[in-house]
């Protein structure tokens, strides 16, 4: 049965269970469900930015990385630049195990009246122990890029690990 892995998905709790870069806050205003989105705001000189860690992802599970996003205009944002999603899978010293999921959306094929759903998938590599979700929106050549996420979403399923097999059986002499 597939295990939704992330806190507060829906930033309902605003940024909390979040790590955050750059211009990142709640917007009350415009949701895909709920009450609250994630809104990033970057500019030539910075990026804006989430990420969470998870624990105790196993080895072999089938991943989904999921969510809706929107152009956001207002706050001096006029346009949207492009966005980086990704799932990185961690061993236990934290170093990154690759493949992990990565999309790479263009800003002009985000849409400013309606939410757009974005999905990812992968199996996690032998080895991992943990995974970290980022989104990212990338600095813009000029002004302010604005962009709305929100019902961010990480599946595992769950997998139960094969038993190695028996040793060979002693054979009589």
């Amino acid at each position: 049965m597939p295990s939704q892995l992330l806190q507060n998905r829906g930033f309902e709790n605003g940024l909390a269970s979040y790590v955050t870069q750059g211009k990142v806050t709640i917007n009350t205003g415009t949701v895909y469900s709920g009450k609250k989105s994630a809104q990033l705001l970057s500019t030539p000189l910075s990026i804006a930015e989430i990420s969470q860690v998870v624990f105790l992802i196993l080895p072999g599970a089938p991943v989904r990385l999921s969510f809706f996003a929107k152009r956001f205009v207002g706050e001096n944002a006029k346009n949207v630049s492009n966005i980086r999603a990704e799932v990185n899978f961690l061993n236990a010293l934290g170093i990154v195990i690759p493949p992990g999921i990565v999309m790479a959306i263009r800003g002009c094929d985000i849409s400013e009246n309606a939410w757009d759903n974005y999905e990812g998938y992968a199996q996690a590599p032998f080895g991992t122990l943990a995974a970290q979700v980022v989104i990212r929106l990338e600095p813009p050549d000029s002004g302010t890029s604005g962009l709305l996420v929100n019902n961010l979403s990480l599946v595992a399923e769950v997998v139960t690990p094969v038993p190695p097999p028996p040793p060979p059986s002693a054979s009589p002499i």
